[in-house]
This record gives C-alpha cells, sequence and structure tokens, in this order.
C-alpha cells in the first residue's frame, strides 16, 4: 500500500505508514499524486497534535528528558512540510539550549522538524542503591557537625550554646584558662577549661589547695634573650597548649603541667623549701628549678609533662643565660677556695671548671656559658681579673695588680669581650673594656647596664660638680657617643624595643628623650611640668606604642600614650585621681583603664580610643577594685576580676564588649581569672620607673 503522504510503500495491512505515521486510505494501493517540489503552505487550522506518551505530561518532568527523532536528512528533501506543534520553535528560530542535556529541538537552519512522537526507546532504568545515598547523606552530615564544632565557636565564641558543648576533643584550642575558686577558709580549687564554660566541663587541677602568692615561686618563661614572669599561681607557656602552675598543700609546694586536651596533670617537683626559683625553655621542652635551703641551693630539671630530677647543688647554683648549663658553686670558707661545676641542663657533661682556686673574690658565667670571668684577690691591698673556657682550661689574666675591681661582666652573648670597672686608692672609677686601648671614663660615679644582644653598653657618669652624662658604647666598632649631660639625669634600657630611654629633670619639669642603643636617633618624645615622678611603660609583646604614667604634685596621675620612634604623645587621661593601664590591644586600638577620678569616688572600667580623640567608654562602675583585664580572643569583649566585697573569697569573673553598650555578664562567681592561653594576663606590661 502506497502513503498519499510521503509515498512510502507498506504492507497491505497496514493501517499508518511505516515511514511517517500517516493514516492510509483504501485507496493506498494507487500511486500518490505528483507532489510539488516545495513545502505547501500550512493549513489555516493544523490538526491538533497526537497526544504525547503519559510519561511526558507528568509534572515538572523536563522537556529535554526524552529526545524525539532526529530531523530528515538532506536525502529526505522534498518531504511535504508538516508543521510543528503549536508553541514549538519554527525553522530558521534560535532555540533554547540551557539544558545539561544540550538543545531540546533542533538548531536554527538545520532544515524542517517532522516530529512522528512515536516513543522513544530507551534504557532500563538502573536499579537505585538507597544505602549508597543514606551511607553519603549520613557522611555529609557528620563532616557538616565536625566542622561546625570547630567554625563555630571560632566565628561566635562568646554564644553560650558553643561554649557550654560538652563535646572537649572537638573545641577549638587557644580559648583556655586558668581559673581559681576561692572558698571561705581561703583555700582554692583550680580548673582549666574554655572561657564561658561551667567548670564540670572542665578539668579540675588542684581540689581546697593554698595560695602560692608571687615571692614563693619566682617562675619565668624564656622568650629569646628575655625573661618574662608567669602569674601568681602559673600561666600557659607562650605559643603553645602547655600550662604551668602551682599550689601550697601540707607545708610543700607543688608545681604541675597540663597541656589542653590531657585529662589530669603531671608532677615536675614537689618541695618544702621556699622560694622555688624556676625557668622555662619551650624551644627545649625543658624546666629548670632551683630551691633554696638554709645551708644549700639544689637545681633540678626536666621535661614538660616528667617529674624533674636533680642535677647539681652547692653553696650556689644557677642556669645560664640561654638555659644550656647549670653551674653549681661552693666555697671553702676554712681553706679559702672556691670551685665551680658545670653541667648540661640535660645533665650531662659534668664538668669541674675551677677546683679549689684561692681567694675568689666573684665569679661571672657568659651568657651560653662558653666563658667564666672571675676576679681574685693576690693580697689585701691588690686583685686581678681573670677568664677561663668552660673546660677550665687556658686561662688569661684580664687585668693584673689593681687595688680593686668593683664591677664586671661580658658585652657578648659568648663573653669574648669582657668590661670591668677599676678603682684606685682615691675612690676615682675607671672603666675598660677588653676592646678599647684607653678607659672609656673616670669618674667619682659610674652606672653600667649592658646590652647582650648589641655588644653596646649603657652608661652614666657624675663628675664632682654634680653634672651627669650618658654614653652609648658600641663595642664591636669601639665607639663612644654622648647622648646628654644635665644636671639631673636618668636612663633605662629597653631590649625589647632596642631603645634607651633618658629622663632630665629641672626642678618640676621633666623631658623625656628616646635614642637607639648605639645613640643614634636621640629625639624628645615628651616634656612636661609640675611632675614628681614619671614612668615608661612598655609592651614586650607589641612595640608599636609606648605609654607613660606621670604623677604631679598634687599626686594626681596622667597618663599618655606615644608610637614608637615617634614624637607625637597623646593623652589619654589628664588628673585623675588614680589610674592603672591594665592592658591594650593595637589591633583594637584600645587601651583598658582602672581608675577613680577624685578621692573618695568608686573605682571604673574603661576603655579608651588610642587616638587624639581619646574616646572613653565606661565599662563598668559597680566593683570595690579592678584586678585584671584581658581581650577576649575576637577582641570584641573583655573578661575581667574584680573585687566585690571585702573578704578573701569577694572576687568574680565578669564579661563585657568593648562598646559598653550592655551591663557586664557575671560568668563565675568567687573566682579570679589567672590565665589565659591567647593573651598575657599577668603583668602583661613592663614598668621603667625614674
Amino acid at each position: 500500500m502506497i502513503c498519499p503522504i510521503c509515498g512510502a510503500k507498506n504492507r497491505e495491512a497496514s493501517k499508518f505508514c511505516m515511514r511517517c505515521g500517516a493514516a492510509l486510505t483504501s485507496e493506498g494501493d494507487k500511486a500518490p499524486p505528483s507532489q510539488p517540489s516545495q513545502p505547501q503552505a500550512p493549513a489555516t487550522s493544523p490538526p491538533p497534535p497526537p497526544t504525547p506518551p503519559p510519561s511526558y505530561q507528568q509534572p515538572g518532568y523536563p522537556p529535554t528528558a526524552r529526545r524525539y527523532p532526529a530531523p530528515p536528512s538532506e536525502a529526505e528533501q522534498g518531504i511535504p512540510y508538516v508543521p510543528p506543534p503549536q508553541g514549538w520553535p519554527q525553522p530558521g528560530e534560535a532555540t533554547p539550549s540551557s539544558s545539561p542535556y544540550g538543545p531540546a529541538y533542533p538548531q536554527a537552519n538545520q532544515g524542517a522538524y517532522v516530529p512522528t512522537y512515536a516513543p522513544v526507546a530507551q534504557a532500563p532504568p538502573k536499579k537505585r542503591r538507597p544505602w549508597l545515598a543514606l551511607v553519603i547523606g549520613a557522611g555529609v552530615i557528620v563532616v557538616l557537625l565536625i566542622a561546625g564544632f570547630f567554625v563555630l565557636p571560632l566565628i561566635f565564641p562568646d554564644v553560650a550554646l558553643f561554649n557550654n558543648l560538652a563535646l572537649p576533643s572537638l573545641l577549638p584550642e587557644g580559648q583556655h584558662a586558668l581559673l581559681g575558686i576561692i572558698g571561705r577558709d581561703e583555700r582554692i580549687d583550680l580548673y582549666l577549661l574554655k572561657m564561658g564554660r561551667d567548670f564540670d566541663k572542665g578539668v579540675e587541677l588542684a581540689e581546697e589547695v593554698e595560695f602560692s602568692f608571687y615571692g614563693e615561686v619566682d617562675m619565668r618563661r624564656q622568650v629569646g634573650a628575655r625573661s618574662q614572669a608567669f602569674g601568681y599561681m602559673g600561666g600557659f607557656v607562650p605559643d603553645t597548649k602547655r600550662l604551668i602552675y602551682w599550689y601550697n598543700e601540707d607545708e610543700d609546694l607543688v608545681l604541675e603541667t597540663i597541656k589542653v586536651g590531657e585529662k589530669a596533670p603531671s608532677e615536675m617537683i614537689s618541695s618544702d623549701a621556699f622560694p622555688i626559683y624556676g625557668v622555662v625553655y619551650q624551644d627545649r621542652n625543658r624546666v629548670f628549678f632551683r630551691e633554696a635551703r638554709s645551708d644549700q641551693e639544689r637545681c633540678y630539671a626536666g621535661d614538660f609533662g616528667e617529674e624533674a630530677e636533680r642535677v647539681i647543688k652547692g653553696d650556689g647554683c644557677d642556669v645560664t643565660g640561654n638555659g644550656t648549663f647549670i653551674f653549681a658553686k661552693e666555697w671553702d670558707y676554712d681553706d679559702d677556695e672556691f670551685s665551680l661545676t658545670m653541667i648540661g641542663i640535660d645533665g650531662k657533661d659534668e664538668t669541674v671548671v675551677l677546683d679549689a682556686v684561692e681567694s675568689v673574690e666573684d665569679m661571672v658565667v657568659s651568657y651560653n656559658g662558653d666563658t667564666i670571668a672571675y676576679v681574685q684577690e693576690i693580697d689585701p691591698d691588690e686583685q686581678q681579673l681573670m677568664c677561663t673556657s668552660r673546660s677550665g682550661e687556658d686561662a688569661e689574666t684580664i687585668v693584673d695588680e689593681v687595688f680593686a675591681i668593683d664591677e664586671f661582666g661580658f658585652l657578648d652573648e659568648a663573653g669574648s669581650i669582657v668590661y670591668y670597672t677599676v678603682r684606685d686608692e682615691d675612690n676615682v672609677l675607671s672603666l675598660y673594656t677588653t676592646v678599647a686601648s684607653d678607659a672609656l671614663a673616670e669618674t667619682e660615679y659610674l652606672y653600667v647596664i649592658p646590652a647582650l644582644n648589641r655588644s653596646i653598653m649603657i652608661y652614666l657618669t657624675e663628675d664632682s660638680d654634680g653634672e651627669e652624662a650618658v654614653y652609648a658604647y658600641d663595642a664591636r666598632a669601639d665607639e663612644n657617643v654622648e647622648l646628654l649631660r644635665a644636671d639631673d639625669l636618668d636612663f633605662r634600657v629597653v631590649d625589647v624595643l632596642d631603645k634607651i630611654f633618658l629622663r632630665v629633670r629641672d626642678d618640676d619639669e621633666i623631658t623625656l628623650y628616646s635614642a637607639d642603643m648605639n645613640g643614634d636617633n636621640l629625639v624628645e618624645i615628651l616634656e612636661e611640668s609640675n611632675v614628681t615622678s614619671s614612668e615608661i611603660i612598655v609592651d614586650p609583646r607589641n612595640t608599636s606604642m609606648i605609654f607613660v604614667r606621670l604623677r604631679d604634685e598634687d599626686s594626681r596621675w596622667t597618663l599618655y600614650a606615644i608610637p614608637n620612634n615617634k614624637s607625637d604623645p597623646i593623652r589619654l587621661m589628664e588628673e585623675w585621681h588614680s589610674l592603672s593601664l591594665l592592658n591594650w590591644s593595637e589591633s583594637a586600638k584600645l587601651a583598658i583603664v582602672a581608675a577613680i577620678e577624685d578621692s573618695g569616688d568608686d573605682p571604673e572600667l574603661y576603655t579608651i580610643t588610642l587616638d587624639r580623640d581619646a574616646d572613653q567608654v565606661l565599662l563598668d562602675n559597680n566593683q570595690n577594685d579592678y584586678i585584671n583585664a584581658v581581650f577576649s580572643a575576637n577582641e570584641k569583649s573583655i573578661f575581667f576580676t574584680a573585687s566585690t566585697g571585702d573578704d578573701t573569697e569577694d572576687l568574680a569573673v565578669f564579661k563585657v564588649g568593648i562598646g559598653g553598650k550592655e551591663d557586664p555578664e557575671l560568668l563565675y562567681d568567687n573566682t579570679i581569672l589567672l590565665s589565659v592561653q591567647w593573651d598575657e594576663l599577668f603583668n602583661p606590661l613592663a614598668y621603667y620607673w625614674y
């Protein structure tokens, strides 16, 4: 049967054309009439398209989910045009192509499109694996939860929900604190916990122990060439997760350590001797202790987390400046003999440097322990200065047959440059070094401060007329520079800034200067009148700003901030009855000050902007006193300890926003904040009095 539309030959029983799908008439066995070479014009009202298969009618079914047959090839040109369904693109029109599967319809200029609506064969659907989807979904949820516990507390460290999550292993590091709960019997419970969390979520370090005040223990952190004290009962080792703390229990002094994340502390030393001096060397994971007893001193050393072992003992013992060697001194007063023994801080390589040397008056060990200098008396009116190496060999006489040597030391870490002062029978002092050919000064008064990291010596002289002068001597260049000369002059060396600060007083007027260690760049930084005392306040953590506090004749205080290396003072507070700079932040550009404006007023806690406006924001004025304060890790809040009453246990820890828009929040009652992991809390600032 011949199709009347396309002319294709079909079987006699066919009702539809196998090529185009048109209905076959009973006259389909006749050949179709000749067709025009061009498509006929479409009918005015084309018949509606056949209904698509049911799957195409499902809601939301994407039009690109199935494909229709390809458009006719060029070999099939001349086939009569059948118009596409209404709303479909017409030939020559651009077609949508945003589907990830490609265009749903033929692109422009690809020829006429003849839809047949015949079902398209599809691959059998893949078997679904619901268990795989469940596993993947569960994994995604776990990853999101873990990321949330790590990230959200960092973004929102002050939200109580995150602070009280009982998942310590997932909590971020760096926001822990040492706190003490104070009881009425003046005993204390020590806790390590994340700030803001409940005590039952932290680690109890000690229960009902006694305070061990600063003085009973002098624990220091060695940070490069700078030594910095821990707090009253302990503190965190800088840039680590390690906490070191101490307390009194049963008449013993106990020092322990714990690392954030550990469940229990480790004891380092327990002693009934007071006081104890200690130094932490974090670059070597090593701790040094010295306990003083009535008859001798004993020195201990140990690794973090391990009990310290006694290394050496003597009439006196100490550690070298860089913490590599421990040395013990022994005097035999009956025979007037002196011995010096040195041993590595690891307890190895013990060496007797000086063995029963007669008439040793004093001795000094260099910063790295390589050189030992000592003064030896030859007869009652004659002394000599000697130097030897750590091995005790190659002893050398530095100066011989002088009346007295008052002071001596080293100008470099290895001890290769020695300075010393010689006093004659008329009490005239002369200053020498082993690199200068002549005396640097001859005077009746001499005050010397060496700066080891620069091989520089700053010294002050005073002549018989009372005139004073300050000099900077560079040992490596062998240059001596006079900085200032005045009738009333004083200076301080601030190693952390590599600066010298000088004060000149003229009656009640003072002038402050700063200069480089070698004497260059002398700059006047402040001049004030009606001043009875002054002090430079420096932050070893941040050297971009220095502070100056002045007291006048009426005992009222004024506070300045001065950018380092600039003569540009900013007056923060003027003529207050009392004021104390507790802390400051360069990034937040704020200082925290506890102050009383007039006698009889209540203490107040402020933040002050470090700019010309010096805007003061009142944070709190409802406490008896303010003990300490520190910015939160994100510097949007401040934690502080305040005295809330007259009794010992009347202390509390509060939190307040830096803007002071809300009242302080009480975090812990009857509690003192002793140390925080992210910043300095105990004496974060260094004071240099004049």
